[in-house]
């Protein structure tokens, strides 16, 4: 493949990311191997985005085997965390923490908050 100037890793994230939403393996594998190239071993979410593009064209080998590659070399996900405050103070939370003392209060206002968008928007 030819281009008119020289892409990034960028480019060829948003390609990947491209290929799996439009199921174009063959490019995808071509993205997969530029941003391994580039950057490799240091930026985890170029395996996840690789192995998320094999799952999801029923490729559950190619997807564990990116997958043990990322655990060898001790690549791990960094999970999003999301903030609200209550009574004045603000909390942090990750997906599924199961130790922030407050989850109820904030399970409760999440809840709430999901009703009120529902009443507004009459869905």
């Amino acid at each position: 493949m030819s281009l008119p100037f020289d892409p990034g890793i960028g480019f060829w994230k948003a390609l990947l990311g491209g290929c799996r939403i439009h199921s174009n393996e063959e490019l995808g594998a071509l993205a997969a191997r530029k941003i391994l190239a580039l950057d490799p071993g240091c930026d985890v979410s170029s395996y996840v985005m690789l192995s998320n593009a094999y799952s999801s064209t029923g490729k559950w080998g190619e997807a564990s085997y990116v997958r043990r590659e990322m655990k060898e070399k001790g690549l791990t996900r960094v999970s999003g965390c999301s903030w609200i405050e209550i009574k004045g103070e603000v909390r942090v939370f990750t997906n599924r923490d199961e130790n922030c003392k407050q989850k109820d209060d904030i399970y409760r206002m999440l809840n709430f908050l999901v009703e009120q968008l529902v009443m507004a928007t009459g869905q």
